[in-house]
């Protein structure tokens, strides 16, 4: 039994809802990857993301935030390009409601993405949102139903976002990009 055993163990476990028992079999996996003492590109790689699935299951269960967000950024040193784990980043600041830094994080994840995924223009609009910013919000929102028209999730979301009123507007540092 591997490193690789235990991550995909923990994987099946996250995703039956044995959070507990997913986090421990990853715990496993990064104890066995840090024994190993493996350098090279791909170890690096399959260690950012045993980091990253692991702080970002505990972000999407407001679990753990603070050690959630030591994992992410342990991830995104180890693998800077990922666009996965820029999202994971910029969800993490969000959940410590530094909008601005998820702001930043989620558009660079934007712009390393191969493919558009709604989960981080989902990610955006919330984060819009808490901006006051909300055509922007709107925008992406609308993006990832475009590209998950059967999300349940963002079809609510966007039904709320278009009758409230965001909170009170932040000023942001740099210009705002639209979506793609």
């Amino acid at each position: 039994l591997n490193e690789r055993f235990y991550f995909q163990y923990g994987a099946a476990a996250e995703r039956a809802g044995h959070l507990d028992q997913a986090a421990d079999l990853f715990r496993k996996s990064m104890e066995l990857l840090a024994k190993s003492g493996a350098e090279d590109g791909e170890s690096k790689a399959f260690t950012a993301q045993v980091y990253n699935y692991l702080g970002y299951m505990w972000l999407e269960n407001d679990l753990n935030i603070d050690e959630a967000g030591e994992l992410i950024k342990t991830a995104s040193s180890l693998a800077p390009e990922s666009g996965a784990i820029r999202d994971s980043l910029g969800w993490y600041y969000f959940k410590k409601q530094k909008f601005e830094q998820a702001r930043r994080e989620l558009m660079e994840s934007v712009a390393l993405m191969e493919q558009p995924d709604p989960v981080v223009y989902d990610h955006l609009a919330q984060t819009y949102f808490q901006l006051g910013m909300k055509q922007e919000a709107l925008d992406h929102l609308k993006k990832a139903l475009e590209l998950d028209a059967g999300n349940e999730e963002f079809t609510e979301r966007l039904k709320r976002f278009e009758k409230e009123e965001p909170p009170v507007p932040r000023p942001l540092s740099e210009p705002v990009a639209k979506p793609e």
